[in-house]
């Protein structure tokens, strides 16, 4: 909120064609201002910066194109990569969903559309030989400096483009945006079926169609609805599959 009221005390230094302002504490206390703006790039967004003291980083991103820091450190946690709106209530559905996944040691567990790294994380602990996926190329460069139990394999691409490529897993984990899972992968997870799949999703209508695709070759054994927002409709809900 102070960030807040200091953006709106200097918003003359915004770009002129500004659509989106989104703001951002990250997980190492530093204070981001991601501006989405038509035009030219925000050059000067430094004058913004030093208005609000210096203790923010400021990024840039056309309505179509990726975020790029324009002031301010590019190291650290990137505040561009998806996180929960409840951080704590999404890590318990992370949890469960990785649990429910039985004994998966010395197995290769595949994490789909892993951003920064926390379900591979907790599968590197349970002892699988996890492979993290993710498009975002600042997500991965930061999971990839965190410490480890044992060694993930990262991989920046999406998941769609790579996951033919990937070795035969013994569960998967699938953690899609909220327009759900590729057809790509839809038919890989299809072709071939896996013993479980735990699908975190974020969206009640994709989840739906995506369990219909499936259940040609798996059955729904489990779900449970993790209430991010109580009185609102934000939720996420982790389904869990076996292989029919």
């Amino acid at each position: 909120m102070a960030l807040w009221a200091g953006v709106r005390a200097h918003a003359a230094e915004l770009p002129p064609r500004t659509e989106r302002v989104t703001l951002r504490l990250d997980r190492e206390g530093r204070r981001h201002l991601i501006v989405t703006s038509a035009g030219e790039p925000w050059l000067p967004a430094e004058r913004l910066r030093g208005a609000l003291g210096g203790q923010v980083v400021c990024w840039w991103a056309p309505p179509d194109g990726a975020p790029r820091v324009v002031a301010g450190p590019e190291a650290g946690f990137p505040a561009t990569a998806f996180e929960e709106e409840n951080p704590e209530m999404g890590a318990r559905a992370r949890a469960w969903a990785t649990d429910a996944l039985g004994e998966v040691a010395g197995r290769v567990v595949w994490d789909l559309y892993g951003g920064v790294g926390d379900t591979a994380v907790r599968l590197a602990a349970a002892g699988a030989d996890a492979i993290s996926v993710d498009a975002d190329e600042r997500a991965l460069a930061w999971a990839r400096a965190r410490p480890v139990p044992r060694p993930v394999r990262w991989i920046a691409g999406r998941a769609e483009d790579v996951v033919e490529r990937l070795p035969e897993p013994h569960a998967v984990v699938l953690t899609p945006p909220r327009g759900g899972l590729h057809w790509d992968v839809t038919l890989r997870l299809s072709g071939r079926p896996v013993a479980r799949i735990a699908y975190v999703s974020r969206d009640a209508a994709t989840l739906a169609r995506d369990l219909t695709r499936l259940a040609a070759t798996y059955r729904v054994v489990a779900v449970r609805v993790f209430d991010l927002f109580p009185q609102t409709a934000h939720v996420a809900t982790v389904a869990v599959l076996e292989g029919a």
